[in-house]
């Protein structure tokens, strides 16, 4: 194999790696700001009516 078949190969793996990665960072970020305004919306929010509700 010539030596440029190696540099395509090693970059091919490389870039795949480099798109796990970055795909699993960014899906952990976009996990953790999903969290954080469930959170924040859930803090945030008035008692809900389940919790008023008067049972005569």
């Amino acid at each position: 194999m010539p030596w440029w078949a190696w540099l395509l190969l090693i970059w091919a793996v490389l870039a795949t790696a480099a798109g796990l990665l970055l795909g699993a960072v960014a899906a952990r970020a976009r996990a953790r700001e999903r969290a954080a305004r469930a959170a924040a919306y859930e803090s945030a929010r008035p008692e809900s009516s389940s919790e008023h509700r008067h049972v005569s």
